[in-house]
């Protein structure tokens, strides 16, 4: 009786000890596990997948892609247009700038937003309209297409679509002079605070592909904005050097 108890007695202490093992060994693994999970989206995997979205001809997104949580863009410019829409994040971030614009007394009341997202359908009835327009001046098809192209993505090619753009300035059309106006100096400067960059900044058209377009921003998130100010990437740029 005395030998099965103290055999009994072993028994069950070697089990606890096997479970505090296997608990210790859960806790770490869990640990380990977090660690990696917190790493990985330090590493920006997470903005990449969410906001660092390549579109342009070799990236084309499907004609059927629609952003999931398009909002309306509360600084739409009021002159009949339909309230033009992006994605939350940028929408949020986009406010928050004007807001501190505001504050600062850098505001332009004229300085709204005319374009945000395009669906595919819509952005190939621009394309279309301004090869029109060309070729009813005088121009060939082919040297419309290509005038075009300088300035126009091709539909499923815009970054329109993505949901994290915005055509934003304070000229009656978008044109390079707002580039001389204050408040895209101060955007140039700041913009990367709240996420957006110029996303076709002027020296880099032989990256990008697009001319320089001072009134169009792109939302890529706080961390990837400033990387980028800081090292005067364009997108495609930093990109490659993740």
């Amino acid at each position: 009786m005395g030998r099965n108890f103290n055999f009994l007695a072993w028994e069950c202490l070697f089990f606890a000890f096997f479970i505090l093992a296997l608990q210790s060994c859960s806790s770490t693994f869990e640990k380990e596990k977090a660690d990696t999970h917190k790493a990985f989206f330090e590493n920006t995997s997470s903005e990449r997948d969410e906001y660092l979205i390549l579109v342009n001809s070799e990236n084309p997104l499907d004609k059927d892609y629609v952003p999931y949580d398009l909002t309306d863009i509360k600084y739409t410019r009021a002159d009949g247009r339909e309230v033009q829409k992006m994605r939350k994040a940028a929408s949020v971030a986009l406010e928050s700038m004007i807001e501190e614009m505001k504050r600062l007394g850098v505001y332009d009341e004229n300085l709204t937003v005319t374009s945000g997202y395009r669906s595919f359908e819509y952005q190939k009835y621009l394309f279309d309209t301004y090869v029109k327009n060309r070729t009813d001046s005088g121009m060939s098809y082919d040297e419309a297409y290509k005038d075009v192209s300088k300035t126009t993505a091709l539909p499923g090619c815009s970054e329109h679509q993505s949901g994290l753009c915005v055509d934003f300035h304070n000229k009656s059309y978008a044109n390079v002079s707002f580039a001389e106006t204050e408040q895209y100096k101060w955007i140039e400067k700041n913009a990367h605070s709240f996420g957006f960059i110029v996303r076709y900044p002027s020296g880099k058209e032989n990256i990008t592909g697009i001319s320089f377009e001072p009134w169009h921003l792109r939302y890529v998130g706080e961390k990837n904005a400033t990387k980028m100010y800081e090292n005067s990437l364009c997108l495609e740029e930093y990109l490659a050097a993740l």
